[in-house]
C-alpha cells in the first residue's frame, strides 16, 4: 500500500486508498479496480479522546466487569476525528476521556 487518504467520504463512508500493483500488464493510469485484500486483520475506528499514549504504547480504557481496564492496541492511521487502531476485540466496549481514568 502506498497511501491512505486522511480524509473520509461523508457520501460514501469510504476513504481512498492507492496501491502499487505488482505484475499486473496492461494497466492504464487512474483506473478503478475492485480488489480483494486477504488480510484478516480487523481495524477498528475510535474518537481521539479514547486513546492513551504512555511509556512508548498506545492504550485504550475497556469496560470489563463494570470496571475500567487498559488495553493496549495498535495506533494505524488518524482520520478526521477519529484513530485507525488494532488489537480490539468485537466485545470490547472503549471507554471516552481515557485520560479520566489514568491513576496520578
Amino acid at each position: 500500500m502506498l497511501y491512505i487518504s486522511d480524509v473520509v467520504n461523508p457520501d460514501t463512508r469510504t476513504i481512498d486508498v492507492y496501491i502499487k500493483p505488482i505484475n499486473v500488464p496492461n494497466i492504464r493510469i487512474n483506473s478503478f479496480f475492485a480488489i480483494k485484500i486477504n488480510n484478516q486483520k480487523k481495524v477498528y475506528v475510535i474518537p481521539k479522546d479514547a486513546l492513551i499514549y504512555k511509556e512508548g504504547k498506545f492504550f485504550v480504557y475497556v469496560k470489563f466487569k463494570e470496571e475500567p481496564k487498559l488495553k493496549e492496541v495498535n495506533f494505524i492511521k488518524e482520520v478526521n476525528d477519529g484513530i485507525f487502531v488494532s488489537k480490539l476485540d468485537d466485545n470490547d466496549e472503549v471507554l471516552r476521556d481515557a485520560i479520566n481514568y489514568e491513576k496520578p
